[in-house]
């Protein structure tokens, strides 16, 4: 892996650069693994949307979570040798008014508000009361981790007919987020299913 940076993501150039930056990167190093703002940290860079889902299912190479990969001493080591603007804080999703996501910090009840542009696709996965991860870095926010499965509400979606019998017939649902999922023809509104946040493919009802 590389120990220097080859783009320097927090500079004032790349800032004025931002687009070309990492269209480099998407034609170039579209997987790279270089030292975070702490020049230290490995992390690793995902420019292509081709790849996220590969490296998303890819556990073994890329560990999202250091619980999985490192014994207790090793995982106290790691998380003491944290810079203390960085932190991952547990938060809970109150509500959603219009284009504004109203969360609060579990451990200390101040509240916030991310917008939709904010979160990005991470908003059609949201629901009122979910609790999550937010990756803090100097006081702003920088990420939110979706579970691997979130169960929603199935708002909308064609009925399903006696005739409807060909094994794996398939039909759009629209859920109480505004996400819409490839289901089963037996799905109803109404139902609730089971939803991989990876791939934003329909697993089972619930």
């Amino acid at each position: 892996m590389a120990t220097t940076r080859k783009y320097d993501l927090y500079s004032d150039d790349f800032r004025r650069d931002t687009y070309e930056t990492f269209g480099r990167m998407r034609a170039e190093d579209p997987i790279l693994c270089q030292p975070g703002i702490d020049g230290e940290t490995m992390l690793w860079f995902i420019t292509r949307h081709d790849d996220v889902v590969a490296v998303l299912l890819d556990d073994e190479t890329f560990v999202r979570d250091p619980a999985l990969a490192l014994d207790p001493d090793a995982l106290a080591a790691w998380s003491t040798g944290l810079p203390e603007s960085f932190a991952f804080i547990d938060q809970h999703m109150l509500n959603r008014d219009g284009d504004d996501h109203h969360f609060m910090d579990n451990d200390t009840y101040d509240q916030f508000i991310l917008t939709t542009d904010q979160l990005g696709e991470t908003a059609q996965y949201l629901k009122d009361g979910m609790t999550l991860d937010r990756t803090s870095y100097q006081g702003e926010t920088i990420g939110v981790e979706l579970p691997v499965t979130v169960d929603l509400l199935v708002a909308d979606t064609e009925p399903g007919f006696a005739g409807d019998t060909q094994t794996g017939a398939r039909k759009p649902a629209t859920t109480e987020t505004g996400l819409v999922v490839t289901v089963p023809i037996f799905i109803e509104s109404g139902d609730t299913i089971r939803v991989d946040t990876r791939t934003g493919e329909y697993q089972t009802r619930v």
